[in-house]
């Protein structure tokens, strides 16, 4: 009888190990800004560059997109399925 006052436990795994699948399904994990191309700004300060591209490395690899509005986001989320 005691060995079933713990069986509530295996649910609440089951539950635990399912939200982790379907974020990194869906979601994926992030990737960080590596490396970037912008045009310069006669300021000099960061804040005023217009970025073209970004490169982004993480754990499911690199890839390089257009910049956003000319602003390259520190991370972005990736899933494994979409580097195939």
């Amino acid at each position: 009888m005691m060995g079933l006052r713990f069986l509530w436990f295996v649910p609440g795994i089951a539950v635990v190990l399912a939200a982790i699948w379907l974020w990194l399904e869906l979601i994926g994990l992030p990737h960080l800004a590596w490396r970037y191309t912008y045009l310069p700004s006669f300021s000099g300060r960061m804040a005023d560059r217009y970025f073209l591209s970004c490169e982004y490395w993480g754990p499911y690899g690199r890839w390089t997109e257009a910049a956003f509005e000319g602003t390259c986001p520190w991370f972005a989320w990736r899933t494994r399925h979409a580097f195939k």
